[in-house]
């Protein structure tokens, strides 16, 4: 089955127009009083309906930080559509100008702590599974691109590094990222971009993390490469997937997609407040969704995943829509890539206040 990027509205698509992407209307809907809405639109979370049941109205991206937009959802034909473009999560990395207010945050140590041990666990979970709450472990079951089963090479080589072999590691590392940009810049696979998006997350997590004030200072050069490869795969996600994957394969496919690019901006949020001591939020953060049936991610067969799916409800939401669904008692299995998304919006503070208050309405 072709891939197929459509960008237009619903109006300027049933007429055969083109369409200029205006929000809240383009301009041949304005011009002609039509009722203008995209396929692909976020949702708000204050509606009754599920974000995965509707197509509301642009006129809602108007709510900025209240606005949410589905990513991805997995039907017979495996579609996996994405919003309108928008903004990345720093101005200062932007691809491009943001379509919604910025807001400078701040994060207490406490949550900084929190997500900094998070990040760095991915490394030991990656050396231990092939995988990672980003990478699922059987994403690359038809064949590991090279460039992550060098960084699997590399951050086992890591785990086990001495002093006498610190220096040459890092001179290694430094080599293969830059491989890895070039090799993103060159393939026109969206498969190999988000390869190397989530080989590059791994290195900045080791380098930003874990690295010396030198190897912190070379690995900021590749966060702004990291912001336009991320963007880019937001951007060129396929609508479509071939079916030619089953529903569990083209899933995997599409939650690690969402994920990645969920992680690479919390990646890049935390690293600014250690550094600058604060982060530029826009909503497009808070539109970003993923399946918050998290279970699902940890189904050790097709068949585990077959049998558990239609047992819960789908659930596509919004970053957003999902906290409040936590804050509201409606989520209270909780994982390490949900507990990370909890942390960044709610605080480590709150989260741990919350998991707690649920673990004794549970034993009551």
């Amino acid at each position: 089955m072709p891939v197929t990027l459509r960008r237009c509205c619903i109006a300027c698509a049933k007429a055969k127009r083109r369409c200029d992407l205006q929000l809240p209307r383009c301009t041949r809907c304005s011009g002609k009083g039509l009722q203008c809405g995209y396929v692909n639109e976020p949702s708000s979370h204050e509606s009754s309906q599920h974000p995965s049941d509707m197509v509301p109205s642009p006129d809602r991206l108007q709510h900025s930080i209240n606005s949410h937009s589905g990513l991805c959802s997995v039907a017979n034909r495996h579609p996996v559509s994405f919003s309108v473009r928008s903004s990345l999560l720093e101005s200062s990395l932007s691809v491009v100008r943001p379509s919604a207010p910025e807001v400078a945050l701040t994060l207490d140590q406490a949550t900084v702590r929190s997500l900094l041990t998070g990040l760095r666990s991915f490394l030991t979970m990656f050396v231990r599974s092939g995988g990672t709450p980003f990478m699922h472990p059987r994403l690359y079951d038809r064949g590991l691109p090279y460039v992550i089963r060098d960084m699997h090479t590399i951050c086992t080589s890591y785990l086990k590094r001495t002093d006498d072999n610190h220096y040459a590691f890092f001179w290694l590392l430094g080599c293969r990222v830059h491989e890895t940009i070039r090799h993103a810049d060159e393939t026109g696979s969206f498969e190999e971009i988000l390869a190397s998006v989530q080989a590059l997350m791994l290195a900045q997590i080791l380098r930003l993390f874990d690295g010396n004030a030198h190897q912190r200072t070379l690995a900021e050069l590749h966060l702004v490469p990291l912001s336009q490869l991320t963007h880019r795969l937001w951007q060129e996600a396929p609508i479509e997937l071939p079916n030619s994957m089953s529903p569990w394969q083209a899933w995997i496919f599409a939650e690690s997609v969402r994920r990645t690019i969920l992680v690479s901006h919390i990646l890049r949020g935390a690293y600014s407040t250690i550094k600058r001591g604060y982060f530029i939020h826009t909503s497009f953060v808070e539109a970003l969704p993923f399946d918050v049936r998290t279970s699902l991610w940890d189904a050790p067969s097709a068949d585990a995943w077959e049998s558990s799916a239609p047992a819960l409800r789908p659930a596509l939401a919004s970053y957003r829509e999902y906290t409040d669904m936590w804050e509201n008692g409606q989520i209270r299995d909780t994982r390490a890539f949900d507990k990370m998304l909890l942390v960044a919006c709610k605080g480590q503070e709150n989260v741990e206040a919350g998991l707690s208050a649920g673990l004794n309405e549970v034993r009551s």
